[in-house]
């Protein structure tokens, strides 16, 4: 490159203005700079603390420790020190920091309390619900939908209970008023449970006595030997399996030993079906045989002849 050329002279005159701006740069700010960044970084802090007290207020103490930290950085600049109401603005922000566990506290309570009160409403409403579903299995025979009405509404208020669990060493109100509850759902699930035991007699052993009973009514009129044999065996299948049916329902719920059950508007005693049903099993077992060995025996056919 010469030193007539284009680029030369470029060269010539860009390189001195460049060594003065970087001998510039490398200068220190002057006081005036200062004074403006030491201004610019107190108005950040105002500002963030001021964002901070509002968030403190509406107990958002996560939010707040943010705007905490941001004035902390802006008043951590050196240039805040010529700042005239520097030590003020550093008081209100160790004032700032002190209030956030406070805030914490007050926020936490203020959860809890809410989570309790939103657990304790749809409890209350579930307890009153089971109390509505338990009515007609304490004033009469319930039916299965009845029953099963009530099953479903303890084991909603006992999901409830359960899913709160954690609320009750928090909160000594709620945990008393759960204290309350557990009988009063263990009480429920027992009377359900009879309920439920009664119905299922009713549709099982009951019904099968009473569908023997039809059976055996059709055998007295049936003249067909062979016929009648057929459904007094049918019957004594029934009432045997009502029987044994029976026998395990009794054993299960011993309550069922004082209690009624209503088939076709009728009220029967469990215990004397069960006997009945295993009474009537044992001696259709031996008319049934009498009547089948009494029948003539089947003479064979002619023997058929195979095409040559």
């Amino acid at each position: 490159m010469s030193e007539g050329s284009a680029p030369a002279r470029l060269h010539r005159w860009l390189t001195p203005v460049l060594l003065f701006i970087a001998a510039a740069a490398c200068r220190p700010p002057t006081l005036e700079a200062r004074l403006v960044n030491a201004e610019r970084k107190s108005s950040d802090a105002e500002k963030a603390m001021d964002q901070a007290e509002a968030k403190l207020r509406a107990l958002e103490p996560g939010d707040a420790a943010d705007w905490v930290d941001k004035a902390k950085k802006a008043l951590a600049d050196p240039d805040v020190g010529y700042y005239p109401e520097r030590e003020q603005l550093r008081q209100r922000l160790a004032k700032d920091e002190a209030a956030l566990p406070g805030v914490r506290q007050q926020r936490d309570k203020r959860d809890l309390d809410r989570a309790v009160d939103e657990r304790r409403q749809k409890i209350d409403v579930a307890a009153a619900d089971l109390d509505r579903a338990l009515e007609p299995v304490h004033q009469k025979e319930a039916t299965a939908a009845e029953a099963k009405a009530a099953q479903d509404a303890a084991t909603g208020l006992a999901s409830l209970v359960e899913d709160g669990k954690d609320l009750e060493p928090k909160s000594a109100p709620y945990a008393a008023r759960i204290g309350e509850l557990r009988p009063r759902l263990e009480q429920a699930r027992s009377e359900i449970a009879f309920a439920l035991a009664r119905v299922g007699f009713a549709d099982g052993p009951a019904t099968d006595r009473q569908q023997a009973g039809e059976l055996e009514a059709k055998a007295k009129v049936e003249k067909d030997k062979g016929q009648k044999a057929e459904l007094l065996d049918g019957a004594r299948e029934k009432y045997a399996r009502c029987a044994d049916v029976a026998a395990v329902a009794l054993n299960s719920t011993p309550a069922l030993v004082h209690a009624t059950v209503l088939v076709a508007g009728a009220k029967l005693a469990p215990v004397a079906v069960q006997k009945h049903c295993s009474t009537r099993a044992k001696a259709l077992l031996k008319t049934v045989a009498a009547l089948r060995k009494a029948q003539p025996a089947k003479r064979p056919g002619p023997a058929k002849t195979k095409k040559r």
